[in-house]
């Protein structure tokens, strides 16, 4: 069984040998992303043997998927903190390149937040990068300023605390690289006995898809026809010539034909693969009516995961995690339009897909720690509301707000908490920060 649990100082008081938490780069800082930061290396801090495993996944999508344009992250640019097609001054850099490589550099200023030490102290580990800055200087002639961070913060005593114990993965760059996590990817895909409850919890019992196809094998006068079953999975799909992603999910073949040559006389045989249209109307002016988006199980960096799914990987090298935090926004709900009526969490939804993984892998119980909640006149902050979000350059404003928070959570992880949620103040954050 999965444990839930909404309290910190629960959480605080269990051993867990790695925990995870993941971020989708959107190339702007969240406060509540800030957050799950503290809460994660708070737990380092007090576990000297735990590891932290951040994953950026970069092919997350939202179910609301006008949030990122329509289009998958890994084909935008950031210009001005604004999501766009077109490359930016910066070069060529896909925002899941940059955004990876400052949400690298940002922990390790967030870290120095930790860092207790005395100001001679700090003087003295000033002269020691001066000298190497005079001696690299001479030897090379000229040093960059990426040269002189690492060996700041080789001098650091908190990179020393937590560099070995933290670890930030970028998933694209990571998952179809690792032959272990490839295989057993393909593996939770072919698996209708899996899929059909991971499915059912995450896009409701009504989106599961199980029908049988006659595929072609042979075309002409000896035409020849197999039947095969086809499940539906928590993936979208991305079209290569317009880049919009699959407004349905994608379909699991275990065997998938399609016709090829100049005159379609000639079959084209795809074992294990995911299947789904693009149904963009300006794409499809240029095209065929029906245009198939046809992707091999071992690209993964061709998919687009469910929000809710990507946590899988929990369960696999190299982002396996005893432990998982979740933002305070996964274990809220929401009502509907009219009606009133209440949604499920989304935490629930995770919380089934992880049952079904764990008697599938026959590993140990997960824990799910649904971080805090920060609050405006003890209401939910909204995303729209000013001052929430900030831009990952900022790191000076961006580190005076995390060492805001790390003094709220100093002050609350002993108090008995009526219902267990963490809530911090809103301007209790920003004091002296924005």
């Amino acid at each position: 069984m999965v444990k839930v649990t909404y309290s910190l100082k629960e959480f605080l008081s269990n051993e867990y040998d790695s925990i995870s938490m993941g971020l989708t780069p959107s190339g702007d800082i969240h406060l509540g992303t800030l957050f799950t930061f503290c809460l994660g290396l708070f737990y380092l801090k007090e576990h000297k043997r735990s590891r932290l495993v951040i994953t950026t996944v970069e092919n997350s999508t939202d179910s609301r998927k006008s949030k990122y344009n329509y289009l998958p992250l890994k084909v935008q640019y950031l210009n001005n903190g604004q999501l766009t097609q077109k490359p930016t001054n910066w070069g060529k850099v896909t925002i899941t390149d940059r955004v990876h490589r400052d949400v690298k550099s940002l922990m390790w200023q967030l870290t120095k937040v930790f860092d207790k030490k005395t100001r001679n102290e700090r003087n003295s580990v000033t002269k020691r990068v001066k000298y190497l800055k005079t001696r690299f200087s001479r030897e090379i002639g000229k040093i960059r300023q990426f040269d002189l961070d690492i060996l700041q913060e080789k001098e650091n005593a908190v990179f020393t605390m937590f560099s070995p114990r933290v670890r930030v993965l970028s998933f694209l760059h990571t998952a179809p690289n690792h032959a272990k996590f490839v295989n057993a990817t393909k593996k939770l895909l072919r698996s209708e006995e899996l899929m059909r409850p991971i499915s059912r919890a995450i896009l409701g019992t009504g989106c599961y898809v199980r029908r049988e196809e006659k595929i072609e094998t042979r075309v002409g006068r000896n035409k020849q026809e197999t039947t095969v079953t086809v499940h539906s999975v928590p993936i979208y799909l991305y079209c290569p010539d317009c880049n919009q992603i699959t407004s349905q999910g994608a379909l699991y073949y275990p065997l998938y034909s399609r016709r090829m040559g100049p005159y379609r006389t000639e079959v084209e045989i795809i074992k294990d693969c995911l299947v789904a249209s693009c149904k963009n109307q300006k794409c499809l002016s240029h095209s065929s009516r029906f245009k198939p988006i046809v992707v091999r199980l071992h690209e993964i960096n061709k998919m687009e995961l469910h929000y809710l799914f990507n946590s899988y990987r929990d369960f696999f090298d190299p982002f396996k995690a005893d432990a998982h935090i979740f933002g305070g926004d996964y274990g809220d709900s929401f009502r509907f339009g009219d009606s009133g009526k209440k949604s499920v969490p989304p935490i629930q939804k995770v919380a089934k897909m992880f049952e079904v993984l764990e008697q599938a892998t026959g590993e140990k119980e997960r824990t799910i720690y649904i971080g805090g909640m920060i609050t405006r006149e003890g209401q939910k902050l909204s995303k729209s509301d000013p001052n929430v979000t900030f831009k990952i350059s900022e790191v000076r404003k961006l580190k005076k707000l995390f060492a805001n928070i790390v003094k709220q959570i100093e002050a609350l992880k002993e108090v008995e908490i009526e219902d267990d949620i963490l809530r911090i103040e809103y301007e209790n954050i920003i004091r002296n920060a924005v």
